[in-house]
């Protein structure tokens, strides 16, 4: 079994002590993920920031070590923007209506605040798979050079207050892979 815990400012205290409620129940991954923020008021919940925060570092080591000694794999997000790129890209998301995009967050007008800056991103789609070859759409042009931007760290525009691309979510989290109690 495999849980996600989202840290924010209210609960990080709490995820040494988790890694010892999770060892009970069984749990040999644990995967954190920093607070992807949508509305103004959360922006101070968040974690991460330009520099980072000596308290939280110190929560996170505490937990790897709570987390080796229980056995679990831990993946832990940056709390400091490095543009590494999204791994979502790799992925195909289809609304409900056909629409191809690169995520579902991107398949959407979306509020992303990063930073304490809030940016609107209009939706990207590559074509509709229900209308068009879903090969073909993922062999475009646009969605070949969205991926490759990605992979090569280099975000695209509408991705860019997303705090995935820059390894601060879920996409390319450090991971502790200290398996067996010591």
């Amino acid at each position: 079994m495999d849980l996600v815990f989202v840290a924010h400012r209210d609960n990080i205290a709490e995820l040494p002590q988790y890694m010892d409620l999770v060892a009970e129940l069984g749990v040999k991954k644990v995967s954190v993920s920093n607070l992807l923020t949508f509305r103004e008021n959360l922006q101070s919940k968040t974690l991460y920031g330009l520099t980072e925060d000596p308290k939280v570092r110190a929560i996170f080591q505490e937990a790897k070590i709570k987390a080796h000694r229980h056995g679990i794999e831990l993946g832990l997000p940056r709390l400091t923007p490095r543009a590494m790129g999204c791994t979502q890209s790799e992925f195909i998301f289809v609304d409900i209506d056909g629409n191809v995009a690169p995520c579902d967050f991107l398949a959407v007008h979306t509020p992303f605040y990063y930073m304490g800056e809030k940016r609107v991103v209009r939706p990207v789609i590559f074509g509709n798979a229900l209308t068009g070859d879903l090969a073909k759409i993922w062999n475009s042009k646009a969605a070949r050079s969205f991926r490759k931007s990605h992979r090569e760290g280099e975000i695209p525009n509408p991705c860019s207050h997303c705090i995935d691309a820059y390894g601060m979510m879920c996409s390319r989290r450090e991971l502790d892979r200290h398996r067996g109690a010591e």
